[in-house]
C-alpha cells in the first residue's frame, strides 16, 4: 500500500492519498484538511510513523519513504523497496487458546475449591434437634475405629 500526505503551506491544506503498491497516485485525496500547521510543528521537527492493531497481534512495515519540502516529493522506485520479511505461518487460533482458555480454566479451578470447602464446613458441624434435647456425645468416625480396634471392618 502507497500513502501520500502533502502538506500546502499557501493554502494550509494537509492531503493524504492512499493507493495499492505499483499504482499511481489517486487525483483525488482520501482526506483533506484546512489545518495551519506552522502552529503545531516547531522549526525544528521529526517525523515518524505510527500503528495500531487492537486485540490481534499484526506487523505494519514502512519499506520505503520520501520527503519534500514545497512542492510533491520524489516518487519511490518501487523495484528498489526491500522486501518483505518471511515470518511463519501460525495458526491463529494459537494467539488465542491461552488468553481465553487459561483464565477460564483458572476460574473453574477456584470455583471448585471453594465450592469443596464451603460444603465441608457446612456439613462439618451439623446439629440435628434431637442432639440438643438429648444431649447426645459426639464421636469421631477415627475414634470409633479406635475404640472398637477396628473390629467391624472384617465382618
Amino acid at each position: 500500500m502507497q500513502i501520500w500526505v502533502n502538506y500546502n503551506a499557501g493554502n494550509m491544506e494537509l492531503q493524504v492519498a492512499v493507493a495499492p503498491l505499483g499504482a499511481s497516485k489517486p487525483r483525488k485525496p482520501l482526506l483533506s484538511h484546512s489545518i495551519d500547521l506552522s502552529t503545531v510543528v516547531t522549526d525544528v521537527a521529526y517525523v515518524g510513523f505510527s500503528s495500531s492493531t487492537g486485540l490481534l497481534s499484526c506487523s505494519h512495515y514502512v519499506l520505503g519513504w520520501s520527503f519534500g519540502i514545497d512542492g510533491e516529493s520524489p516518487a519511490l522506485a518501487i523495484s528498489r523497496l526491500p522486501k518483505f520479511p518471511k515470518h511463519d505461518a501460525k495458526n491463529p487460533s494459537e494467539n488465542v487458546v491461552l488468553p481465553v482458555v487459561l483464565p477460564i480454566t483458572i476460574t473453574v479451578a477456584l470455583v471448585s475449591v471453594l465450592v469443596f470447602f464451603y460444603r465441608r464446613m457446612s456439613y462439618s458441624e451439623l446439629r440435628e434437634d434431637w442432639e440438643s434435647e438429648f444431649k447426645a456425645l459426639r464421636i469421631t468416625y477415627k475414634d470409633l475405629i479406635t475404640a472398637t480396634e477396628n473390629s467391624g471392618t472384617s465382618i
